[in-house]
């Protein structure tokens, strides 16, 4: 069986063990929330716009976007 590092549960585990003992879990708390809060941010301003559209809303950081078909068959030169 062929595996490399990255994908073996326990190497994951140690990727998170590391962080914890390196920054503590207040400080990685801390990191998770602000990464949330901005992306929620991020959201709202993005939903403001019109060139712009949302999937959906964030979820655990992850923000989705597209350009909007007007603006974006605008920009493309020929």
């Amino acid at each position: 069986m062929d595996k490399t590092i990255q994908t073996t549960r326990r190497f994951e585990a140690s990727k998170l063990w590391l962080n914890l003992r390196t920054v503590g879990a207040d400080a990685l708390g801390n990191a998770f929330d602000q990464t949330i809060h901005l992306s929620v941010d991020a959201y709202e301003r993005v939903r403001q716009r019109t060139d712009i559209a949302c999937y959906q809303a964030p979820a655990l950081g992850c923000l989705v976007f597209r350009p909007c078909q007007t603006s974006f068959t605008s920009a493309v030169r020929y």
